[in-house]
Formats: structure tokens, C-alpha cells, sequence
């Protein structure tokens, strides 16, 4: 599975899918126009099952990450450092994240076969073996079990003692435990007071887990936790249910999970619901890990993941992004696009389809009139174009982004015409009205939804002047309103346009069907200009006004309030829920 940003841009919006949430076929629901049968998802056309490649599972603050059988990682939730810096690396044996229990920052290292490389905190300068156990604390510090010999680097003093044959090692966020011939040995940095590191007695442990504010260990009664877990305000040392020897255990921040005879059972806090265990069909593994409030179970169906997931990070899913068009809508799987539509077969076909985006794949796609552009993954260093349009197609091989950048760029595809930005906005394609000349003095902060391409004009939110439009300007498309306030993120319809600022949302341009009439809405998150109609997710779910000549307006009912993304085509909608 690859995780990526994915930007939904077209002639009629260009808001950024930026959480990397994925979903399957069922949970997409489009409605509107049918003409081209753009709304009919097809079924089997979606990967489902992990294919028994799945190695590790680890969670961060606000994402979750994967390591599969062909030595990557793949990441989804909230994109971080963490994350895109555990997905670059070209071969990962093992890995392991921390998270600071203040700071709210997660770091993470990585083995990549001789080497440890870290992200948030410096890497080790000595070489490791394939085979060394990684344990990454809070606090900027993390440790290694390597050739029998613990060692340990970052943020945080640790006064270690000569370990008797080591051969399990666990991290929190100011202490290591470390399992060998004489026990658990627990070893503080001297300013914690969790007393972690008075370990009681217990009978042939075998295995430790750690969460915040206590440890554990397995041991031949079951399960036997200790520490002071209530100070500060944390949670108390959860009652254990009577266990098995044969029990596998799991602990995440403030839960413990166990796996016994196929079934799960968590118990300690259930702030997030991640002692919530769903169905599961015959499971096998469970993962949880002291950074992360979520808990993942392989069974015959495949990943399982609950608990935390307000940035999508439980939400195992099988596609990486959605995009809907002129009468086509696109998704992208594993780095490549498919899309359906009686629209899409200039840019379905796989002899037509981009050969050039590198290994990686799509992260960003975008829609214009009989043709698609995408950014490369992750590297972000190449503009691919295909379909129909040979001016557009032509001119991306011109449009490489060579200098360096700090965050991904993003991408946005208008009726003939696509921008893009990095510290500065470009275009290319058509230029009748200006569309592709923004103003030179252009500056982003690479943020999501800060670019948007509509059918014949284009706007930015400048990082110092606020928002900026240039192209056609019939309908008053390009001339932003004077009252926004802080704009966050901008779509453009096919002639008007829309901004989510500090007050809410504010259209204008083209209203000759009320696409700029914003109804009331309730703490609206995110906006998508249409064709000639705007939608908007609010605390209520979806709300769409304007045209609706194909019913594009008309939210089902059926529609669930759990929105995870919202995109807007020309005479359709779609959205994906979880």
C-alpha cells in the first residue's frame, strides 16, 4: 500500500486530500450527473488484502505505519517528518517510533542493514546488524539491542549497568527495560518519578510492554504491570482480566490489548474507543505500541485497525486519493490512476498512462478536459501529463521541479490549463485569458488547498497578501473579496471561487445558479467549488447549493456524517465516508 498526499484538482476545485486517508470501494458515494456514468464505482477494481506481507505495524502521533515484506514502509494519518522520512528510506529491516509525552511530538528510527538512521533526534554513529531491536523513548532518545550489548543515544542520560545475555528491549518516554538472564531490568534517567524501575518480583517473564506511566511484563502467572501511572493525571494500572500463558500481549499509550484462542480483548483507558474491539474474523496478530492510541489485528479480511483516528490513522483503506472530473471520476492505487466514466478513456488507457512518474508513483492527481497531470511520490520532482491535451502534455516535460523544496508540492488542473507551486506558483497550458501568467510575485507556504486552477482563471492564497486570482474575469471570478480573513484554503469552480477563512466560507464569481450563496453552515472544515454548484463539510456532514439541474446538490440521505473527503466535479460529486 503507498500513502501520499493526494490534491483533488480539476477545472472545479483543487483542495487537497492531505490526511492520506484511504478507503475502498464502499465507502465512495457519488451523485449528480450520470451521463457518462462517472458515478457508477466499479467493483474489484481495489487492492484488499495485506497478501500476508505485513511485518510490523507502529503508531505515531496521528499516523500509523506499516512494514511489508519487501523492506518499505508505508505510512498514512497525519502527514509528518516522521513518516515521509521512515517511507524515503530504501530498505527497512525494522523500525520503532516514540512520541514525547509533553511535547506531543512523535521520532522515529529506522535499521536499514548496517545502519540506524533517525528522524527528530540524531542517528548513532556506530553500525548495527540486520537483526538489532530498536526502541525509540520520548524526549528526543532512543536505544538498540544489537550483538547482546544495549546501547543508546539522543536527548536522555541512562546510567546502564552490564546486561546479562539481553534479549528484549522496550522504550517510554524517560526509561528502558531491558529483559535478560537475571529478569526485567528497568533503568530511569533519574528525574522520573514513576518508579518504573522498581520492578517487583516476578516468575520466568518472558516478554515487557510499556505505556505511559507504568510497565509490564508477561511472566508465567500472565500479566503483572507496575509504576505510578495516576500521578500527572494519567490513567490507573488497568484491572487485568485473568490470562493465559498463551496469551499475546500488545500496550499502547494507556491500553493494553490481549490476543488468546482468536479472540481480542483490551482493557485500561478508552478515551479513543481503542478498547472498542470490532468484529474480527479469525485473528492472528495484534500490534498497539506506547506512541499511539490505536490497535491493528490481522485476520482473514486482512488489517484491522481502531481507536484514535481523527487524522485517518486507524483507517486502514485501500485506495490513496479521489478525484472527480468532466464527467470521469479517478482514484489512485498503489501510485497509479484509475478511473471510470465514459469520460476517462483518454486517460485510463494504459498505453496512454504516464510510464515516467518513478517508483513511487502518483501522489497527486488532477483533472482537466480529457486529461490528467500528476506529481511524483514523495519525491516531487517531475510533472507527468496524459491524455488528450498536446499543448498541456507537451509543455509538462518542461515543467520539472529541479530546485529544493521543503513540504510536497501541490498541483491543480483547470479546464486546459494546470498550476503548481512550490515557493512560488506556476502554469502552463492553455492562456487565452491569462490562466497560465500568475502574477510574479507569488509566495505559498506549501499548504494545502493554497492553489486552486478553475475552468479559465486560477487564485493562490499568498502568504503575505492573501488571496490572489488571475485569468478570466467575466463573472468577477478573478477579484477576491476584500473581507477574508486568514483564508486556510481555497477551491475553484469552473468560474467562481471559494475561500474557508478564520469566519468561515466566502464565495464569488459566477452566480447565476446561487453557487457564491453560502447557506448556513456549522463549523465548516473543508470547501469544494464545483462546476456551477459548491459543496462544504460541516459538523453536519455534507452541504452542497447551486446548480442542481442533475440533482449534483441533492446530498443522499443516506450519506453518512462521517466524512473522510469531499470532491466536486463539474456536474458531480462524490464523497468518501467511513
Amino acid at each position: 500500500m503507498k500513502t501520499k498526499y493526494l490534491l483533488i484538482a480539476v477545472a472545479t476545485m483543487s483542495l487537497g486530500f492531505n490526511q492520506g486517508i484511504r478507503a475502498d470501494s464502499k465507502n465512495i458515494q457519488c451523485w449528480g450527473n450520470n451521463a457518462a456514468e462517472q458515478l457508477n464505482v466499479p467493483d474489484g477494481i481495489l487492492p484488499h488484502k495485506l497478501d500476508g506481507e505485513l511485518r510490523d505495524v507502529h503508531f505515531g502521533r496521528g499516523y500509523t505505519c506499516i512494514l511489508t515484506s519487501k523492506a518499505k514502509v508505508d505510512c498514512w494519518g497525519a502527514r509528518t517528518a516522521d513518516s515521509e522520512f521512515l517511507m524515503s528510506l530504501e530498505q527497512v529491516k525494522s523500525f520503532a517510533i516514540g512520541v514525547s509525552e509533553f511535547e506531543d511530538q512523535s521520532f522515529a528510527c529506522a535499521s536499514t542493514g548496517s545502519k540506524v538512521l533517525c528522524s527528530g533526534m540524531d542517528s548513532p554513529t556506530q553500525e548495527y546488524s540486520p537483526d538489532v531491536i530498536l526502541a525509540v523513548g520520548g524526549n528526543d532518545f532512543a536505544c538498540a539491542l544489537d550483538k547482546a550489548e544495549v546501547s543508546c543515544w539522543g536527548g536522555r542520560s541512562l546510567d546502564l549497568p552490564t546486561f546479562k545475555n539481553p534479549r528484549k528491549l522496550i522504550a517510554g518516554s524517560d526509561v528502558i527495560c531491558v529483559l535478560d538472564d537475571s529478569g526485567v531490568n528497568c533503568i530511569e534517567d533519574g528525574r522520573s518519578d514513576l518508579r518504573i524501575n522498581q520492578v517487583p518480583k516476578l516468575t520466568e517473564p518472558s516478554d515487557m510492554y510499556m505505556t505511559i506511566g507504568y510497565a509490564c511484563a508477561k511472566e508465567k502467572e500472565g500479566l503483572k504491570c507496575w509504576g505510578t501511572p495516576n500521578e500527572d493525571g494519567l490513567p490507573d494500572i488497568p484491572t487485568l482480566p485473568a490470562t493465559k500463558s498463551a496469551t499475546t500481549f500488545v500496550s499502547g499509550e494507556f491500553h493494553i490489548c490481549g490476543l488468546s484462542q482468536n479472540q481480542v480483548q483490551c482493557w485500561g483507558d478508552n478515551t479513543f474507543k481503542q478498547l472498542d474491539v470490532p468484529k474480527l474474523s479469525n485473528p492472528k496478530q495484534i500490534f498497539s505500541n506506547y506512541s499511539g492510541s490505536q490497535v491493528c489485528a490481522i485476520d482473514d479480511t486482512g488489517l484491522v485497525c481502531w481507536g484514535a483516528d481523527s487524522a485517518g490513522q486507524a483507517s486502514l483503506l485501500a485506495f490513496d486519493g479521489i478525484s472527480a472530473g468532466f464527467g470521469n471520476t479517478c482514484i489512485i492505487v498503489n501510485g497509479k490512476s484509475n478511473c471510470w466514466g465514459k469520460a476517462s478513456q483518454s486517460i485510463n488507457d494504459g498505453s496512454k498512462a504516464p510510464r515516467d512518474l518513478g517508483k513511487n508513483g502518483l501522489y497527486q492527481i488532477g483533472l482537466g478536459s480529457n486529461f490528467a497531470c500528476g506529481l511524483n511520490s514523495r519525491s516531487g520532482d517531475l510533472i507527468s501529463c496524459w491524455g488528450s491535451n498536446a499543448t498541456v502534455i507537451k509543455e509538462a516535460s518542461n515543467n520539472r521541479l529541479s530546485e529544493p523544496f521543503e513540504k510536497l508540492p501541490n498541483i491543480s488542473v483547470g479546464f486546459a490549463h494546470v498550476c503548481y507551486s512550490t515557493d512560488s506558483v506556476r502554469c502552463f497550458g492553455a492562456n487565452e485569458y491569462g490562466q497560465s501568467t500568475p502574477p510574479n510575485n507569488i509566495r505559498t507556504n506549501y499548504e494545502n488547498g493554497i492553489i486552486a486552477s478553475g475552468g479559465h482563471h486560477s487564485c493562490a492564497i499568498d502568504s503575505k497578501l492573501g488571496v490572489r486570482c488571475w485569468g478570466q474575469n467575466k463573472f468577477g471570478q478573478s477579484e477576491p473579496p476584500n473581507n477574508l480573513k486568514n483564508p486556510k484554503s481555497i477551491s475553484s469552480g469552473f468560474a467562481h471561487s471559494c475561500v474557508l477563512d478564520a469566519e468561515g466560507v466566502k464565495c464569488w464569481g459566477r452566480n447565476l445558479e446561487g453557487q457564491t450563496l453560502v447557506p448556513p453552515l456549522k463549523n465548516p472544515k473543508t470547501i469544494q467549488a464545483g462546476g456551477y454548484h459548491t459543496c462544504a463539510i460541516d459538523d453536519d456532514g455534507v452541504k452542497c447549493w447551486g446548480d442542481n439541474s442533475f440533482g449534483q446538490t441533492e446530498v443522499p440521505k443516506s450519506l453518512s456524517s462521517h466524512i473522510l473527503f469531499l470532491t466536486t466535479g463539474y456536474l458531480h460529486s462524490c464523497a468518501v465516508v467511513k
